[in-house]
């Protein structure tokens, strides 16, 4: 009993006045009479001994002697929690900071099972926690702790948790604003996203059907309709896929704490690396399946030394271009949106294939009527 009330004390006056030096003195003094008058294979007689050697700095001996001891022990005694957390300093002075906090929740654990409800270990692991910057865990411990300590009346460790309370509160506070401010961010890029798809795919939608009309006086309309919407229907199947891969990264971010790390991949457009080519591909399949001789039709409107080479079966961004203007969008600046060039971009290419052509001054309204005249 004497033993617990100068710990008590010690702890309550901390170092801010001469009587801790005093307590602590105390403190010793009835370890001293219980040593010496306890059997000597006792194991709280064993622990007061180590808990002397962690004291003086001793940790080397100390350490083998409370290893020792809770191999002896199990998680259901005392005695096994107050040895972890005497443990736990030792790995501390030796810098080893995950040891540190295993033993800590092992002697935390320990008090739990043992109903020890003025435990040392639970509050310096919140501090632990909160010294790494996991706020949520340190504040869901501290607070414990404080429960703890108020259900069994323990009145001098629910002032000594006081001083941390203010820090980690604040902390995990903070830590909410800024995750519902990053949702808030985090929503508003992904409507932003969804929007821009929705317009896009109407878009598409809305000239495809355009072209689709020009054609139904051909012998090949059935055929040429079916194709379009196959390939619309694919692209928005794409494109709905990335929107809700997009959607999960952001939740999968989000719910592990990485929401800063996230804020830093938009920013600096990795979510977007890849995305370009895989559309292009879309329209060059689109286009091919189409018009299967557009390279050929395109071709035989060039000067021969002048036409174009497919490289892996993909479209050059001039044959790109004009396929688009093929598909009835002539507009540079719609062109520009969809492909994702710069107007100046895509005037250039325009120039240079018509640049490279036969008849120069006839050569887009010849490109309009690609497929048109095989029927």
């Amino acid at each position: 009993m004497g033993r617990r009330l100068y710990s008590n004390l010690s702890n309550y006056v901390d170092d801010e006045s001469n009587m801790a030096a005093y307590y602590e003195d105390r403190y010793v003094a009835c370890d001293d009479s219980l040593v010496a008058l306890m059997p000597e294979n006792d194991n709280f007689r064993k622990f007061i001994i180590a808990e002397r050697m962690v004291a003086n700095g001793k940790f080397a001996a100390a350490r083998n002697v409370l290893k020792k001891l809770m191999a002896e022990l199990g998680p259901n005694s005392n005695i096994y929690g107050m040895t972890a957390f005497q443990l736990a300093s030792v790995y501390k002075s030796d810098g080893d900071q995950t040891q540190y906090a295993a033993y800590l929740a092992k002697a935390a654990e320990s008090d739990i099972v043992c109903n020890v409800r003025e435990g040392f270990a639970l509050p310096a692991l919140a501090a632990w926690l909160y010294e790494q910057n996991e706020f949520a865990m340190a504040f869901r411990y501290i607070n414990f702790a404080l429960e703890e300590a108020y259900k069994g009346n323990a009145r001098v460790r629910m002032v000594s948790m006081a001083r941390w309370v203010p820090a980690i509160d604040e902390a995990y506070r903070c830590q909410i604003s800024a995750s519902r401010n990053e949702w808030l961010l985090f929503a508003a890029v992904s409507t932003t996203l969804f929007v821009a798809l929705a317009v896009m795919t109407f878009f598409l939608f809305k000239q495809i059907s355009k072209s689709r009309a020009s054609q139904k006086a051909l012998a090949s309309t059935s055929r040429m309709k079916d194709a379009y919407i196959g390939n619309f229907i694919g692209l928005c199947s794409t494109y709905s896929e990335k929107y809700y891969s997009l959607l999960k990264l952001v939740d999968r971010k989000i719910s592990s704490g990485q929401a800063s790390e996230l804020l830093k991949t938009i920013k600096s457009g990795k979510i977007g690396e890849g995305e370009n080519e895989d559309f292009y591909k879309e329209i060059d399949s689109v286009v091919l399946t189409l018009y299967p001789d557009f390279v050929e039709k395109v071709n035989e409107l060039l000067e021969p030394a002048e036409r174009v080479r497919l490289k892996g079966g993909q479209l050059t961004p001039e044959l790109r271009i004009y396929a688009f203007v093929r598909l009835g969008v002539s507009e540079s600046t719609r062109i520009a949106k969809i492909l994702n060039y710069s107007v100046n971009t895509v005037y250039a290419y325009r120039n240079r294939m018509r640049n490279r052509a036969i008849d120069r001054e006839h050569f887009e309204e010849n490109v309009l009527k690609i497929g048109i005249d095989d029927n």
